[in-house]
């Protein structure tokens, strides 16, 4: 069989050959048309033109094969009719062939214009000396999962430390994630993006410009801690509209009718409305259109991303040719260009990524057919905790894991069915070895990331506290950012957290379901779930807790509202409450009545009993995060209690923490156990993002009544722990 590339060398030899000898006024212009057939057209002196047609017919017809159309074009001059000025326009842009005077070639293409009309020069130079503009910085990789994204995030935080406004656009639109990477505050990311820009910037021709403010976020200062500012234009919103906006993109010059690409326009608004000092643009890797109309020459800068494997290596041959050979080869300076070493992973990162894939296999095995059971029988026999025998058994097999992976993919997709596999605590994993910890959920995140697209009926939900979300994807993780998008914040709301306590106390009775619609609250009723109340804002809960309890703490509002205080006293640092918290507030302070006079109906609960119910909640809160997540809170409260009245000026409390380095902070059995957080000024912040502690408007930090009893400290004014004192009615 004669494959494209071979009938093209043998078609350019057989043209070579009819050539020679020829004189200046013969020419060939060889065309591979967008169906990879080849025609030519054929100028030579009127008196040859039947015979050397016929000539040119019968050497390709051979020497191309099913690639040659049969077709040769008489070659008309430029002032002719019809074909003249076309035949001519089409000459001067076609490419030589080798040495051959003569003979010129040119490809037609139904894709990947971005490859062969892009933007040759960046839209402006930099003179040395002149501030006339940001220089603009494209990062490429042929292969991705090199850390390409991670370096230009790493980059933009640098240049903010510094004190420089960085802009950073999301190029890499069939993949993005440097948005999600460098977020805005809380986490949040603006919904338009670079694609949006493209599809509506032609659509404001002659009208008002598009505004920028639309399609970019801040990076929140604390994310590079410098005086600069990080502008970031993400790709735009992944939802059901994302592909079709991606799909209307173009890089040719027809659609564009030879007006500025809005890409380009983009590059000219942000140095002329935000002036930035850089501008860095994340490419896609590859060969995408993106990729090659941002490798065209459009940046002043471009740093290359490749490992040495012969894949990556052939790839970016490809693309340093196109950034230098091929320019000066059209009399065009070649691109700045800096080759950047990826870091390969480790032995023990495929190690790790196997393990996970094999306990994926033996998850799903009873989903498989029994054909692949009994082939994967060393694998799936062994007890999970033998990971030493899961590996030898996998050594073993005759056949691939993924493989039966693959075919359970295919078979949901018959069924239209989905499986998803959770991962709950990832946090707990490596016995609270917090290396290990990092490593393990690093990988497991860069697995799903390598299979997310390969699997569509099989899915991952990984649960994972957001603090330590927000410490991976910002130590180096690409693979943390590229699903970022993905991810979802489960959070409680002021009114969740209300609406769950009005569901509770409604259910218990009938009678304090009557006592709950007295307050005005509305329930739905549903066969499984019960009472359902109506509570979409706070106010709409407000009424049942006023009516359970009153409406100030005390006689007045000097003391505050009950419907705050009960919230605001329960919140941790971050301002989170906790719904198992909220609860038992209410259940501890229902048993505390006892010890109080009873209050006046229809109050069913005394003020009193809710601050003696509080210290009980820290109490059992503090417990219980000792004996699961936080081991190590025994040593915070040890060296915290050496000076227990709280809050602390910064440096005060790095003296605290730091004292008695060699005391163990907790175990786990005979192991110590330690705070992620080693020591030194990050520990602070840790604690302060766990919100263990809070940093005040005066920069000093306290400890929310959450953790205060619990931990046996005091605030400053305080009334010491088991003094009780009578004021009115109750103990207080």
């Amino acid at each position: 069989m004669l494959h494209l590339d071979e009938a093209r060398e043998r078609v350019v030899e057989c043209l070579r050959g009819f050539l020679r000898g020829r004189s200046r006024s013969w020419r060939v212009l060889l065309v591979s048309d967008v169906r990879a057939r080849f025609r030519v057209v054929l100028w030579c002196p009127k008196t040859h033109r039947n015979s050397a047609a016929e000539e040119l017919e019968s050497l390709l017809a051979e020497a191309g094969g099913t690639c040659w159309s049969g077709d040769v074009l008489q070659g008309q001059a430029a002032d002719d009719l019809p074909d003249g000025p076309w035949q001519s326009r089409v000459w001067d842009e076609a490419a030589d062939v080798g040495d051959v005077r003569g003979l010129r070639l040119v490809e037609r293409h139904l894709s990947k214009a971005g490859w062969f009309d892009a933007p040759a020069e960046a839209p402006w130079l930099l003179r040395r000396g002149k501030s006339n503009g940001a220089p603009i910085s494209g990062f490429y990789s042929f292969k991705g999962g090199v850390g390409r994204s991670t370096a230009l995030a790493a980059t933009a935080v640098q240049f903010a430390a510094q004190g420089l406004r960085v802009a950073v656009v999301d190029g890499d639109l069939d993949s993005p994630g440097v948005g999600s990477l460098l977020h805005g505050h809380d986490g949040t990311i603006t919904q338009a993006g670079v694609v949006d820009y493209l599809i509506e910037a032609p659509l404001h021709e002659n009208r008002e410009e598009c505004r920028l403010d639309d399609f970019f976020h801040r990076c929140p200062p604390d994310l590079h801690r410098g005086r600069g500012e990080i502008l970031v234009f993400p790709a735009g919103t992944l939802g059901q509209r994302y592909v079709g906006k991606l799909a209307r993109l173009d890089y040719g010059p027809n659609v564009l009718e030879d007006r500025e690409h809005p890409f380009v326009r983009l590059l000219r608004k942000i140095r002329a409305d935000l002036a930035p000092d850089w501008i860095l643009i994340d490419a896609r890797a590859g060969l995408g259109e993106v990729s090659g109309f941002l490798t065209g020459g459009l940046c002043h800068l471009y740093l290359v991303f490749g490992s040495l494997s012969g894949s990556s290596w052939r790839g970016l041959e490809l693309v340093i040719d196109r950034l230098g050979g091929e320019r000066l080869s059209r009399g065009e300076s070649q691109c700045e260009c800096l080759l950047v070493a990826a870091m390969v992973p480790s032995a023990e990162v495929e190690r790790a990524k196997e393990l996970w894939r094999l306990m994926l296999v033996r998850r799903l095995s009873h989903l498989l057919s029994e054909t692949r059971r009994r082939a994967l029988e060393p694998v799936l026999a062994p007890m999970a905790a033998e990971l030493g025998d899961v590996f030898t058994g996998a050594s073993n097999l005759q056949v691939n894991p993924t493989a039966a992976l693959d075919e359970l993919e295919a078979r949901l997709e018959t069924e239209d069915r989905w499986v998803f596999v959770g991962y709950d605590e990832p946090d707990m994993l490596g016995d609270f070895d917090w290396k290990l910890n990092r490593r393990l959920v690093r990988v497991l995140v860069a697995f799903w990331s390598d299979y997310s697209r390969r699997w569509r009926r099989i899915r991952a939900k990984v649960f994972l506290r957001s603090d330590l979300f927000r410490r991976h994807a910002g130590m180096g993780s690409a693979d943390f950012a590229k699903l970022a998008a993905n991810r979802v914040e489960l959070t409680w709301s002021d009114a969740d957290i209300l609406g769950m306590l009005v569901k509770r106390i409604a259910n218990t009775s009938d009678g304090l379901a009557d006592y709950c619609r007295r307050a005005r609250i509305a329930f739905e009723e549903d066969a499984r779930l019960g009472l359902v109340p109506r509570v979409e804002r706070p106010d709409q809960a407000n009424r049942l807790i006023e009516r359970l309890a009153g409406e100030f703490m005390e006689a007045n509002r000097k003391k505050g509202l009950v419907r705050n205080w009960v919230l605001d006293h329960l919140r941790d640092g971050a301002a989170a409450v906790s719904p198992r918290n909220f609860v038992r507030l209410f259940e501890l302070a229902a048993a505390n009545e006892s010890a109080n006079q009873a209050p006046r109906p229809p109050r069913l609960l005394h003020p009193t009993a809710l601050r003696q119910a509080l210290d009980d909640v820290s109490l059992n809160h503090v417990r219980q995060e000792k004996s699961s997540e936080w081991p190590w809170l025994d040593g915070l409260e040890k060296r915290l209690r050496r000076e227990p009245l709280a809050p602390w000026s910064r440096e005060k409390m790095l003296s605290l923490l730091d004292a008695g380095p060699d005391e163990a902070w907790g175990t786990i059995g005979d192991t110590p156990v330690g705070p992620p957080e080693e020591g030194g000024v990050a520990l602070p912040e840790y604690l302060v993002e766990l919100g263990i502690l809070r940093r005040r408007s005066d920069d000093r930090l306290d400890v929310p009544d959450l953790y205060l009893r619990g931990l046996g400290l005091r605030r400053k004014g305080g009334v010491k722990f088991g003094t009780r004192r009578r004021r009115g009615r109750g103990v207080t």
